[in-house]
Formats: structure tokens, C-alpha cells, sequence
């Protein structure tokens, strides 16, 4: 009983399958099949050698101001620093030499570089490049989840920058001239030719 209930079933699939087909064929033969879209193509991630690089003018201002100590030393905001403004993993007394202090400078040059890309979601030229990096690498990059202005991430100046706004982002590196000391907020006269300096690098053509 089972094996004839089963057998008509598949009886029946096959005449099924046999006016599918026939009808299928018969579209086919008329060319009035439909016609599929073509996959969309696939976006591949630019090469790294897309992503913008510091040019000399941004590495030429970042040398002037940051200067070349090959011992380290607190810097106006107490912190410890050595090489081109090189703060990672500096204690008191150390001593480099001229190739550490370029290696340090080239490490945290690409990570400024990564960071800015990054962030930044506007065109921007070289010369405005340059300048924003020569800005994170002093302030910070910020790149974090929170909403608090530690650095570019989360500024004025870097939701200004990608609002097209570039006059007011410009101003904006202006604001940035200021250390703590004691808990103290104050004026440096040193941030503040950095920051005029990066404005108008900034603001050239």
C-alpha cells in the first residue's frame, strides 16, 4: 500500500516537472525570457596608496615647532617628550639618537596620517592635509566613542571641515592655543604661532 502511494506521487511529480519544463522551453523558444540584471560590480577597497600622505610643508612645520630634544623633558604641559614631540612610553632621563628620533617621527606620522583619513569625509587638497595632520599629531587625532573634543575627532573644526565649511574650520585651529598647568587652563604664546602657522598652511591654495 505504502509503496504504491508513494509510487503515484512521484508519478505525478514527473508530470509536474515534465509541463515546467515543456513550458519553459516553449518561453525560451519564443525569446520572451526575462532578462536578469547584471550583479552589481564590487566595490574593492582603495589601495593603501590612495589614502593622502603628509607632504614636506606639513613635515617641515611639524619639525620647526615640535624641535629635535635627544633627551627627554617635560614639555610646557609637564608631559614627558622626547625626539619630535614623541610622548608614547617616555620616561625621565632617556637619551635617544638622531635615527631613533626619526624612526619615532615617522611611526607617529603614520598614525596621524591613518587617523585624519579616517576622519576627515570631505575633499580636502594637500596643503589642508598637511595641515590637520601637523594639528592631531600636536593635539591628538581623538579617534574614540565618546563626545568629548580631546582632539580632531570629535572638534568644531572637524565638523566644520566636513561640512564644506572651510573658513570656519579654518578659524577653528585658532581656538586650540591653550595648555593646562595646575588644572589651569592658559594661553600659550608657543600654541598659539603653531596654530596661526597651521591656519594658514590651511588656507593656501
Amino acid at each position: 500500500m505504502e509503496n504504491s502511494i508513494f509510487g503515484a506521487n512521484v508519478d505525478k511529480l514527473l508530470i509536474l516537472l515534465t509541463r515546467l519544463f515543456k513550458t519553459f522551453s516553449a518561453v525560451k523558444a519564443a525569446g520572451s525570457m526575462p532578462s536578469l540584471p547584471e550583479p552589481a560590480p564590487i566595490k574593492k577597497p582603495l589601495p593603501a596608496s590612495a589614502a593622502m600622505k603628509l607632504g614636506q610643508k606639513g613635515l617641515d612645520l611639524i619639525k620647526e615647532f615640535e624641535g629635535l630634544k635627544l633627551e627627554s623633558y617635560q614639555d610646557e604641559a609637564d608631559i614627558w617628550t622626547i625626539g619630535y614631540g614623541h610622548i608614547k612610553g617616555v620616561a625621565a632621563n632617556q637619551k635617544i639618537t638622531q635615527e631613533q628620533a626619526d624612526e619615532f617621527l615617522r611611526a607617529d606620522v603614520e598614525q596621524t596620517e591613518k587617523d585624519v583619513n579616517f576622519l576627515v569625509k570631505t575633499k580636502i587638497n594637500q596643503n589642508q592635509f598637511d595641515a590637520l595632520v601637523a594639528f592631531a599629531f600636536n593635539v591628538g587625532s581623538d579617534v574614540d566613542d565618546d563626545n568629548v573634543a580631546e582632539g580632531l575627532g570629535d572638534s568644531t573644526l572637524l565638523r566644520k571641515l566636513n561640512s564644506d565649511d572651510m573658513a570656519g574650520a579654518a578659524d577653528q585651529f585658532l581656538v586650540w592655543n591653550k595648555i593646562r598647568k595646575k588644572g589651569v587652563l592658559t594661553v600659550s604664546n608657543g600654541l598659539s604661532r603653531r596654530r596661526a602657522a597651521e591656519r594658514k598652511l590651511f588656507l593656501e591654495t
